[in-house]
């Protein structure tokens, strides 16, 4: 079919937006940009009708177009943004086609927002429950009184607040682990490029590895499963790849796998457990619960790990042989230097003995000449 090419929109276009937009700010020279408008003309064929939701694109290098830009905090380019009724919805996630359908399908919903409902609810809150000008009625209401007065007004009337209950602050750590859990949707199709969003959960992840277009069914299946229950683990699609094999290199192309990550300790806990057949959540639950308490093995280092191990091994035995072969020169050349001097010495005592010889001949040489002259 045709594609919906998405609407190019102007400054005055933004005085009159549609109800509900899907606006890609942009840079001409982006490429990132140029990959995703393919994505979004072929999400705005698809599901534009289904959602009563209106494409569009603003071009940020132009310089009319620049304070539209910054009103609506453009840092970088392409930024992606849901607006309903002026009420807008940063994308956070990868811009690929089913990542950012899932995400309209499940939040464009979530800020709709009614002026009727608003004004109901403030016309509710304006109403009193119970009014008074008498002293008489104040009893009536002393058991829905705190223990402690909470405040004391002067105005003519009755007022009471009852105990409640109180909230702690919530801890820096918890609000941390809350933002980690919670910024990446249910189900998420993972690369190179959000794998550290992954890892970095609190949270452990269970994915599913293998040929998209073949799981394509079943990941459909298991995105609508994933909203109807809880689960203790983040779940997310990793397909074949040659990224992917730098991860999971001993895998098979032709099968399916669950995968188990985990970072605990800045260590990356990696598991795999083969599917076959069956309820794929609930195969992923008894892989999960298999594979979080298997104890690490050295099968579950990555390719690259092991090539660093064997590396380092390989070299402090070739230093250890390089040491033992000198100490073994070095014990060598100090024998040969020891017999060296035993031959040296042994050279010098015998010239040295020639020589009291021959002293000694020819003193005795003499000796026989004097007697002869006598």
């Amino acid at each position: 079919s045709t594609l919906l090419q998405i609407k190019t929109l102007m400054p005055q276009d933004f005085d009159n937006l549609p109800e509900k937009v899907f606006i890609k700010f942009f840079a001409p020279w982006c490429h990132h940009c140029k990959a995703a408008s393919g994505v979004l003309d072929q999400l705005s064929t698809d599901i534009s009708e289904e959602l009563n939701l209106t494409f569009a694109e603003f071009d940020c290098t132009i310089k009319a177009n620049q304070p539209i830009c910054d009103k609506h905090g453009v840092k970088g380019y392409p930024t992606l943004k849901l607006i309903n009724n002026s009420i807008e919805k940063l994308y956070p996630a990868e811009r690929d086609y089913a990542n950012i359908k899932f995400w309209l399908q499940n939040n464009e919903k979530y800020i709709q927002q009614t002026e009727d409902d608003m004004f109901d609810l403030m016309e509710l809150l304006n109403k009193p429950a119970y009014f008074s000008f008498s002293e008489q009625f104040r009893g009536e209401f002393d058991e829905y009184r705190g223990l402690q007065p909470i405040c004391v007004t002067k105005e003519e009337g009755v007022f009471t607040v009852r105990e409640g209950i109180r909230f702690k602050k919530p801890e820096e750590q918890s609000v941390d682990n809350f933002i980690k859990q919670h910024r990446i949707p249910l189900m998420v199709e993972v690369s190179m490029n959000n794998f550290h969003l992954l890892v970095n959960s609190p949270l452990p992840s269970v994915c599913l590895y293998g040929n998209k277009q073949q799981l394509e069914k079943q990941i459909e299946i298991l995105q609508i499963q994933v909203q109807q229950s809880k689960h203790q683990y983040q779940i997310c699609f990793f397909e074949h790849s040659e990224q992917t094999k730098s991860l999971f290199g001993n895998l098979k192309q032709d099968k399916v796998y669950f995968v188990y990550l985990f970072l605990k300790n800045k260590q990356l806990i990696k598991r795999s457990s083969e599917f076959e057949n069956g309820d794929l959540l609930e195969e992923m639950d008894k892989a999960f619960e298999k594979m979080k308490n298997q104890k690490p093995t050295f099968k579950d280092m990555s390719k690259e790990k092991k090539v660093i191990f064997w590396s380092v091994v390989i070299v402090v035995i070739a230093v250890i042989l390089v040491i033992v072969a000198l100490m073994a020169e070095c014990k060598s050349r100090k024998q040969f230097a020891a017999q060296v001097k035993e031959i040296q010495e042994m050279n010098q005592n015998e010239n040295t003995n020639q020589e009291h010889q021959i002293k000694e001949d020819e003193e005795e040489k003499l000796q026989e000449d004097k007697n002869e002259s006598k």
